[in-house]
């Protein structure tokens, strides 16, 4: 444990005399610089994201804060649409969801409506696919119900993942007898 954080803070040191403090006279705007880039040396954040939690620790210098913002738009560290379809990359792979719960799910996490339809349209994703792997797993589990109970059943899970009802009773009418 110890070995991966002292990697993390090389990281952002490296990140930090790259470019971006330099441009910085004032020591709370370095140090938000330094505590942003030291946060995104760990893990991807959105604009919001990112945003909420330096105002957490830096709560009196708002205006600093949306100066880094912008100056790490500027530098490439922090991109939305990137990490929104890296997001819906990942969220799809492991756990098949349709369009409903990723606009959700990416909308809570503060991207913009525009960052959204972006990504989504740039990962090509199929709804009726990703219904199908996700019922067949789900299927599995409910071979020992009666076809009247496995097509509630199978109705409601689609339905929590955020597939459109149409996908669903297309997927049920296919797999449930």
């Amino acid at each position: 444990m110890e070995e991966s954080s002292y990697k993390s803070e090389d990281k952002a040191e490296a990140l930090n005399n790259n470019q971006g403090a330099t441009i910085y006279n004032n020591s709370i705007q370095k140090k938000i610089f330094t505590t942003a880039c030291e946060f995104l040396s760990r893990r991807s954040y959105s604009q919001m994201e990112l945003k909420k939690k330096l105002l957490y620790k830096y709560a009196d210098a708002p205006e600093e804060i949306e100066q880094t913002i912008s100056r790490l738009v500027e530098l490439h560290y922090l991109d939305d649409k990137r990490y929104a379809e890296d997001l819906i990359r990942g969220k799809t792979s492991r756990k098949p969801q349709g369009i409903k719960s990723l606009q959700f799910n990416l909308a809570r996490k503060g991207f913009s409506n525009e960052v959204i339809q972006h990504a989504i349209s740039n990962e090509n994703i199929d709804e009726l696919t990703l219904a199908k792997t996700a019922a067949l797993k789900k299927l599995q589990l409910l071979g020992k119900f009666p076809p009247a109970k496995q097509k509630e059943k199978l109705y409601r899970f689609l339905l929590s993942r955020g597939f459109g009802a149409a996908t669903i009773r297309e997927i049920i009418r296919e797999y449930v007898q």
